[in-house]
């Protein structure tokens, strides 16, 4: 692709504006001149036109902590495993998550760490015979 002057100066504006990355600009400038321009080809005309060099637009990613419950905000089958030591203050914190089992009041995590993973592998308990 040759580059005409007109997508110089465009380049030059789209470039001032802080918010842009090259990609955003490349995509920009595509749609614009309906020719295919990559991020990279912006960054390298952008440094032979002697536009100074940019810091990296950093788009940050929410961390997302996991949700936990206090005893108020528990529901039936909902996971009521406590979260942290065994000594720690109130309010104390749990698991929440779904049990999806009513025989157990733990999510399958917490009710195989309970028990071991012997309880789901036990056999049903017999009945005992009539007398």
């Amino acid at each position: 692709m040759i580059w005409t002057e007109e997508m110089k100066d465009t380049l030059r504006t789209f470039a001032g504006y802080e918010n842009f990355s090259y990609k955003d600009i490349a995509k920009l400038m595509t749609a614009e001149y309906g020719e295919e321009f990559t991020k990279n080809s912006v960054i390298g005309m952008a440094k032979r036109i002697g536009i100074p060099r940019r810091e990296p637009v950093i788009k940050i990613k929410p961390i997302i902590k996991p949700k936990e419950f206090t005893i108020y905000d528990l529901e039936w089958g909902m996971c009521k495993w406590p979260l942290g030591e065994p000594y720690d203050r109130p309010p104390f914190l749990y698991c929440g998550k779904p049990t999806g089992d009513i025989s157990c009041s733990w999510c399958p995590v917490h009710c195989k760490k309970a028990f071991n993973s012997s309880f789901s592998s036990r056999a049903p308990l017999a009945s005992h015979p009539a007398r």
